[in-house]
């Protein structure tokens, strides 16, 4: 009989310890939920925060370019009404030279803003879209073709901005000297993406260049294509035979 009884004490003892055990388990369950619950607010609240100033500084970055764009091309509207005054054609080649390199820079920030990728360029899509201009606004007595044999590539804006003006200096150098006396000229223009270095060149079918320009001398747009090459630590490959052609190979940011 005592232990009947006693075994009956152990099992009400042991059921109190399993409904205590369980309630303490519950209540421990239940705090952890809402502890769970109440980071997850706070991360959910970051994560909105976080967007909301992501956007806004996308915003902003959209404006500083559209913004930088306009501004541009009010310069160029201005140099354009200046051109219309001057006489001589040295000075008319100057402005439009200036003009030329505003439009390069002019163009990058138009396809930043379009494209809404702040930090990086498709700069196959800006040599296309640059061509494209360059076809309709420059009138020389040459017939002339340009070629283009590019890869995507990306560049970001530290790159592409010094590229865009190297491009403008060759492609203007081309159209003023190389087809001088020339019916028939052509001009290519390429970019290659090859384990982690990018080589861009510009090519002609002209008259070729003196290398006393390349050696130092500063010579106009070549001297600048010199300095530019040295802000992306580029290497300069220059050929002479059939005309000339520019090779600029640097490697890539990304």
């Amino acid at each position: 009989m005592i232990n009947f009884i006693f075994a009956i004490l152990i099992a009400i003892t042991l059921s109190l310890y399993f409904i205590y055990s369980n309630e303490k388990i519950n209540n421990l369950l239940l705090a952890s939920n809402a502890e769970l619950s109440e980071e997850n607010r706070i991360r959910h609240e970051t994560e909105m925060a976080l967007q909301i100033t992501l956007n806004e500084q996308e915003m902003l970055l959209s404006e500083l370019h559209h913004r930088v764009k306009n501004n541009l091309a009010i310069i160029s509207g201005l140099l354009n009404v200046q051109i219309e005054n001057l006489k001589d054609d040295e000075s008319r080649l100057i402005f439009e030279k200036t003009k030329d390199r505003i439009y390069s820079m002019s163009l990058i920030h138009n396809q930043l803003y379009a494209n809404k990728l702040f930090s990086k360029i498709e700069f196959n899509t800006f040599i296309k879209n640059f061509c494209s201009h360059v076809n309709k606004n420059h009138a020389t007595q040459t017939s002339f073709v340009i070629m283009q044999n590019t890869e995507k590539t990306l560049l970001d804006i530290k790159t592409a901005m010094p590229c865009a003006l190297i491009l403008n200096e060759l492609i203007t150098n081309s159209f003023n000297h190389a087809f001088k006396n020339m019916s028939v000229g052509v001009i290519e223009v390429g970019l290659k993406n090859d384990n982690g270095y990018i080589t861009f060149s510009v090519s002609d079918t002209g008259v070729g260049i003196n290398t006393k320009y390349l050696k130092g001398e500063k010579v106009g747009g070549i001297s600048l294509v010199l300095s530019l090459i040295e802000q992306i630590d580029g290497k300069l490959t220059y050929e002479n035979k059939g005309g000339s052609k520019f090779s600029i190979k640097f490697r890539s940011a990304s």
